[in-house]
């Protein structure tokens, strides 16, 4: 570090583990007067709370938190109304939301929170400059971006090995290119607003095995003749391409994919913008649903949900909404 400029360190953003340690802190000590500016950090630098964490804010909030309305965050989005004096904290754990986003407990609707124009700029760069850190050399991400200017722009961009080998782990199961070819065709059915065919992008390995079988040369040929594959180079991580395109399309892009993306790549990215970005972009499917002539496979696309999921604060402060995530299911509840 002694080598390093100062503008090249980065400053670590705290975890929520570290956040909400510090809450129970303050309050074991009876400082009521530091949690205002702990929940600030809560609110603005953490999007979704592990169990543990989750717990101890709401512990929390039924053993120590100051009463409402004093408790406002600062900056917080609002509803509008003031919030009364109250004699406590109402605490409801384990709570499901509607499907638009409403409480069922106090009617509350949660708000898609997006990123700004500034902060969607910034995470873009990031996504670029680490992309450029971990290809083998710089013509292999310059190749995709001549790709995208040539043939683009495309606003849904499909992760397709996550998608051929989704429910393949059976006697027989493998690499299944017809799930490609069934989820292109639902995107057109349920994405009718794209200004182009889906993007798939795929590891060249895959594309060399697939063109062998002639389901493979079938499928894939489609795409090609189209301009909408791209096969991302030996070794490359494909990850890194298919999430440069989907967040080279602009605030419209969309991503189809399954993948959690927990894994140690994408925590090189900044937790809060990483997670609200997704939240808002990232397309999950399934090929269990109802099948037709057009739909063999029962391919089925979820949007992004009508909210985001982060920490919420309404009426004046009298209202807080905490999502919750189990860490094996990706399974959200809200405190």
């Amino acid at each position: 570090l002694t080598h390093m400029s100062p503008a090249a360190i980065e400053p670590l953003p705290p975890t929520a583990a570290e956040l909400t340690a510090t809450l129970r802190a303050a309050a074991a000590a009876g400082e009521a007067g530091a949690a205002r500016p702990l929940l600030d950090r809560i609110l603005n630098e953490v999007s979704l709370l592990p169990p543990a964490h989750g717990a101890a804010l709401a512990r929390w909030f039924r053993e120590s938190a100051p009463h409402a309305p004093a408790l406002k965050a600062e900056g917080a989005q609002t509803s509008g109304s003031a919030g009364a004096q109250t004699d406590g904290w109402r605490v409801e754990e384990r709570v499901q939301l509607s499907a638009d986003g409403v409480c069922p407990f106090f009617g509350t609707r949660m708000d898609a929170v997006f990123l700004s124009e500034g902060e969607y700029g910034e995470f873009k760069s990031r996504v670029d400059s680490l992309a450029e850190k971990r290809a083998s050399n710089p013509e292999q991400l310059a190749n995709l971006k001549s790709f995208l200017a040539r043939h683009g722009p495309f606003e849904v961009v499909i992760d397709a090995a996550n998608v051929a080998l989704y429910n393949q782990n059976f006697a027989g199961g493998g690499f299944n290119v017809q799930q490609i070819e069934q989820l292109v065709a639902q995107c057109a059915a349920q994405i009718p607003g794209a200004c182009h065919p889906p993007l798939v992008i795929l590891h060249e390995n895959r594309v060399s095995t697939a063109m062998k079988t002639e389901e493979g040369r079938r499928v894939l040929g489609v795409l090609k003749k189209h301009n909408c594959l791209f096969a991302t180079p030996r070794g490359a991580n494909d990850d890194w391409y298919w999430l440069y395109a989907a967040v080279a399309a602009g605030d419209k892009g969309l991503l189809v994919s399954n993948d959690q993306m927990r894994d140690h790549l994408f925590q090189m990215l900044r937790p809060r913008e990483f997670v609200r970005y997704r939240a808002r972009h990232q397309v999950k499917y399934d090929f269990n649903g109802a099948r037709s002539q057009g739909n063999k496979l029962g391919c089925q696309l979820y949007l992004p949900k009508p909210y985001t999921e982060c920490m919420q604060v309404h009426d004046d402060g009298a209202t807080w909404h905490v999502p919750v995530s189990e860490d094996d299911s990706g399974e959200v509840h809200w405190v």
